[in-house]
């Protein structure tokens, strides 16, 4: 398999984002699971798969994207037949993990012309009545279902969706479908990051390890955690550096790249296979399979190593530093009600009930590592509030935090979380994140 990305089309405009390690304000290293202290160890793998399974269907999730679940598909020789075999197999797949569910088997709709024209497919639905049967965030949550089912046919990028021979497909009367729509249109995350970061870092003779995980730390999130080999250096000395890139990628052309691929290149390094199968000489490679992240591929170029990620769609993605070890943290997606361009909350997640005291973890872009936050009562009165520190800060890289914090012990029942930073220059408010939580 070649890995040359020539093929691969670019989407987003390429922003460059350059910093300097000795530039950067580096915090001392949290310790707890967002840190990935718990992901330093290579990942075991004593069966590794090497390629993409596509028998595969789609359920949704309440505020969050889709998740992939592999079934048994009919045989199909056409790749129009396929998509309707699949659908064939979403209709009798029960939805039984916590908060999964399946619109689609109680949806009164059935494929019937189903046509690929290149990277669309013109999907049209007999629709009794004219009435889908769904509503509200239904309605939503079946439509993110056609729309990552239909596209997982490789090449297949976008749908368009009609209803009763060619109508517009009415889905509910608070959501009409007029124009063609991609994963990255229903998957409900509201930000895209820059397609190119560069980091210029001057640690060299690297010798990298990495473990990758999907869901061990926030919902619908990928990680890959990248070991540099560098022990007994803390925040502002030496640190690897690295370019990140996203790419969107031609499966009929490159199968085992996934419908986006994440690039990481970190130079004057070698690698392990640690959770990896050696495909070619230069070439390692795990089929992983949970959503967002279906493989992870290692290639030795030159003298540093590459990463790429094959991904389900393009979601949020963010580079961050850990020191002492010094670790690389890839992180792609996470729940979209918990994202804000420059800030990312993995814990607690949305809705959850918290004690008095309890773990704030995530990650942000903020400058000399301050992270506000802060929290509000039923009444919108702040009950307490504190900074955070990022393991980085005033850099290309993102840092990690993870501090436990407390509640005062009057406070009790539904609060508003609040994560967000201050503009340096008029002290304004930016990249808040709001999340529902109850104090017991």
């Amino acid at each position: 398999m070649s890995h040359s990305r020539a093929m691969r089309s670019r989407w987003l405009v390429p922003i460059v984002v350059v910093a300097l390690a000795g530039c950067a304000t580096a915090q001392p290293s949290p310790s707890s699971r967002a840190s990935a202290s718990r992901t330093t160890s290579p990942t075991p793998a004593p069966s590794v798969a090497t390629t993409i399974d596509h028998n595969v269907v789609y359920v949704a999730r309440l505020g969050l994207p889709p998740l992939a679940k592999h079934v048994a598909v009919a045989a199909a020789a056409s790749a129009s037949d396929r998509i309707v075999a699949r659908f064939t197999a979403l209709r009798a797949y029960t939805a039984t993990g916590p908060g999964e569910v399946n619109q689609y088997a109680v949806a009164k709709i059935s494929p019937q012309q189903v046509k690929v024209n290149g990277a669309q497919l013109d999907l049209d639905f007999k629709v009794s009545g004219n009435d889908w049967g769904v509503s509200g965030a239904a309605a939503k949550a079946l439509v993110q279902q056609i729309v990552y089912t239909a596209t997982e046919e490789p090449g297949v990028v976008r749908v368009s969706i009609t209803q009763n021979l060619g109508s517009p497909a009415v889905v509910a009367p608070d959501l009409t479908l007029t124009e063609p729509v991609s994963r990255d249109d229903v998957a409900g995350y509201r930000y895209a990051q820059p397609d190119l970061l560069v980091f210029s870092g001057d640690a060299t003779a690297l010798t990298l390890t990495q473990r990758f995980s999907v869901e061990e730390v926030a919902p619908a999130m990928a990680r890959l955690v990248i070991d540099t080999g560098l022990r007994g250096t803390g925040p502002g000395s030496s640190a690897p550096a690295f370019k990140a890139t996203v790419l969107r990628n031609d499966e009929t052309k490159q199968p085992a790249m996934g419908k986006w691929t994440f690039s990481i290149e970190i130079p004057n390094a070698t690698a392990s296979n640690d959770g990896l199968k050696e495909l070619e000489s230069g070439h390692s490679i795990a089929a992983v399979d949970r959503t967002p992240l279906r493989a992870v591929h290692l290639w030795r170029v030159g003298t540093g190593v590459r990463y790429d990620l094959a991904l389900d769609d393009l979601r949020p993605w963010r580079v961050s530093l850990l020191f002492d070890p010094v670790r690389i943290v890839v992180d792609v997606g996470g729940d979209p009600r918990a994202l804000a361009r420059s800030t990312a909350v993995y814990l607690p997640t949305v809705g959850n009930a918290v004690s008095h005291a309890f773990t704030l973890a995530g990650a942000a872009n903020a400058f000399e590592a301050n992270v506000p936050w802060r929290m509000r009562d039923a009444g919108g009165n702040i009950v307490v509030n504190g900074t955070l520190r990022a393991s980085i800060g005033t850099s290309a890289a993102w840092g990690i935090f993870d501090q436990m914090v407390t509640v005062p012990a009057s406070v009790s029942g539904n609060v508003t979380l609040e994560v967000f930073l201050l503009n340096q220059r008029d002290g304004i408010e930016t990249d808040s994140i709001k999340i529902p939580l109850s104090v017991r």
